[in-house]
């Protein structure tokens, strides 16, 4: 039952192309997710097919393959025309006595379209030219004022120097420019506009015209590039050394302004061309080297002078500290020094004396230990009595007042306060 019910959906999709005695066929159909058509009796080398829809469905795709039902997005197909979301598409086939498979595909499921197929023994064009433009073997030459792969869009040429274009609304403008009459030269178009909303560009990278939109498109869309400009944000494009490799090579792309009223007049696209000096760029850009060059080398310079400064005064400030650590060790030196010197002097001034001459003091009063036991004895200039070796360590410890007493033992005091032995 399901190879049944199988075959009996592949057979309701899919169609036999049944010519006529002109070689020419036609059917309205539904649309539908996968109609496949299937063309087997080939008697012309080239076959042709349109598709008219008769309302707007902008994820139809036409494909087709060779002993094969087609893979989507990945066989032959009308990708321009499915880019340019029209309701004409366009096949041009040649089978080389293969069976030929044709698909027509939607994401939708309503409405209607109508597929003509044709056999010819002539090659044309693989679209059907529009306004006057001429079929040849690699496509439609358009007339002038008008663009695309089938030449069915008005378009304004841009001539050279300054170009200034008014927007009426929300309108889409398209503009080309002949690339065959600057051979081996480099161009460049420079867009500016008085407005500040802005607007936005579209740079045609293929035969498709693409509609701007308020939208963001899809970085994956290779073959466009968008740009917006402002009144402060202009915009430079540069073509590099175009040469052409047939007749009438155009740019084309197309503008439109952003978030712009109905019926009024928004904004002035201006359009700039001049070819483009390389060497006035190159100039530019050495300038710009050197500068960069000449401010990075003075800042090394100025890094390196600022640690070389700090070395120095770091130099300077240990040099200071160990003159300071010189200075208070020789101060202390020069104190111990003195210290020392003022206790020889005390001592020297201090007279030996016989034990008789003791003035009744029979003991020493820095060790208590009896005066009369050998031991040298030396008198204070205020008449008391001690040990040598006592009032000497006594001194040692920097004392220069009188163990009993408490009078000065210093050289000044000597004469003042020296009496005579009684």
């Amino acid at each position: 039952m399901l190879i049944l019910f199988s075959f009996l959906v592949l057979t309701q999709q899919q169609k036999d192309v049944e010519f006529d005695n002109k070689n020419y066929w036609t059917l309205i159909d539904r649309i539908s997710s996968d109609n496949v058509y299937r063309i087997k009796n080939l008697t012309n080398p080239y076959y042709y097919v349109q598709v008219t829809l008769f309302q707007d469905d902008w994820s139809f795709l036409l494909n087709y393959d060779l002993n094969q039902i087609p893979n989507l997005n990945t066989s032959r197909g009308d990708y321009i025309s499915f880019y340019e979301k029209r309701r004409t598409r366009f096949l041009k086939i040649e089978p080389n006595g293969k069976i030929i498979y044709i698909t027509a595909h939607s994401n939708s499921s309503r409405g209607n379209y109508n597929i003509t197929i044709w056999g010819s023994k002539d090659e044309y064009c693989d679209n059907s030219c529009s306004n006057q433009g001429e079929c040849y073997e690699d496509g439609c030459e358009c007339i002038a004022g008008y663009v695309g792969s089938d030449c069915h869009q008005t378009a304004m040429e841009i001539q050279e120097d300054k170009n200034e274009i008014y927007f009426y609304g929300n309108e889409t403008q398209f503009f080309y420019l002949n690339i065959d009459g600057y051979d081996q030269m480099d161009i460049q178009l420079k867009l500016s506009t008085n407005s500040y909303q802005g607007i936005e560009i579209i740079l045609q990278l293929t035969d498709a015209l693409i509609i701007p939109s308020q939208y963001q498109l899809s970085n994956e869309e290779s073959y466009i590039k968008q740009s917006k400009i402002y009144d402060t944000q202009p915009l430079d494009l540069i073509f590099y050394s175009l040469s052409p490799s047939s007749d009438n090579i155009q740019l084309v792309f197309a503008a439109r302004p952003i978030n712009s009223p109905l019926d009024t007049i928004v904004c002035i696209l201006t359009i700039e061309l001049s070819k483009y000096d390389k060497s006035e760029n190159t100039f530019s850009i050495i300038v710009i080297i050197i500068i960069v060059v000449v401010i990075s080398v003075a800042v090394i310079i100025i890094i390196i002078l600022f640690f070389i400064c700090k070395s120095i005064r770091k130099r300077k400030m240990l040099r200071m500290q160990a003159r300071l650590r010189m200075a208070r060790l020789e101060g202390q030196q020069q104190n111990q020094i003195t210290q020392q010197q003022d206790y020889e002097n005390l001592y020297d001034l201090l007279t030996p004396i016989p034990i008789q001459d003791c003035n009744n003091q029979d003991s020493c009063a820095i060790c208590l230990d009896n005066l009369n036991n050998n031991q040298e004895v030396r008198q204070t200039h205020c008449h008391h009595n001690f040990h040598s070796l006592c009032i000497k360590e006594w001194l040692q410890k920097n004392k220069k007042e009188c163990p009993v007493c408490r009078s000065n033992l210093a050289i000044k005091d000597v004469k003042t306060n020296q009496e005579p032995n009684k």
